[in-house]
């Protein structure tokens, strides 16, 4: 299994302990956007009555993967722009953010209306809504 699968697993099972006890909508996994303009990119996990999506970005500390190539990084923003241009809202996290929880702490402040996140940083500690910390 790839470090990019494990990664979505390790979300999924975040995502899907807060669907279950109703603080999550929903989501879809490997949702295709942007058919009407000829592409067929798709979002790691994405909410898409609400425009949310999620992206969890493989390679950032394994090594080299497509997302960190030159032409894999342009593609990249070439699929976030038009997102944006089509008004999505994305999240893009790399492994620390999923592992440590703090992926999920922004999808939810997005899919709740927040306009400010809930992650608070005091004293090099990051305090997560639950009211548990992280350490850096």
């Amino acid at each position: 299994m790839s470090k990019k699968s494990e990664l979505g697993d390790g979300m999924a099972i975040q995502l899907n302990s807060m669907v279950a006890v109703g603080k999550l909508l929903p989501y879809v996994r490997e949702h295709r956007f942007a058919l009407e303009i000829g592409r067929q990119w798709r979002f790691d996990f994405a909410w898409p009555e609400q425009k949310v999506a999620l992206e969890v970005e493989g390679g950032v500390h394994f090594g080299k993967s497509r997302h960190t190539t030159s032409g894999g990084f342009i593609e990249d923003c070439h699929k976030y722009n038009a997102a944006a241009v089509m008004g999505w809202t994305l999240i893009r996290a790399d492994p620390r953010l999923v592992t440590k929880g703090w992926a999920l702490e922004y999808v939810m402040d997005v899919l709740n209306g927040r306009s400010v996140p809930t992650l608070r940083k005091h004293e090099g500690t990051l305090y997560l809504r639950t009211g548990l910390h992280n350490h850096q």
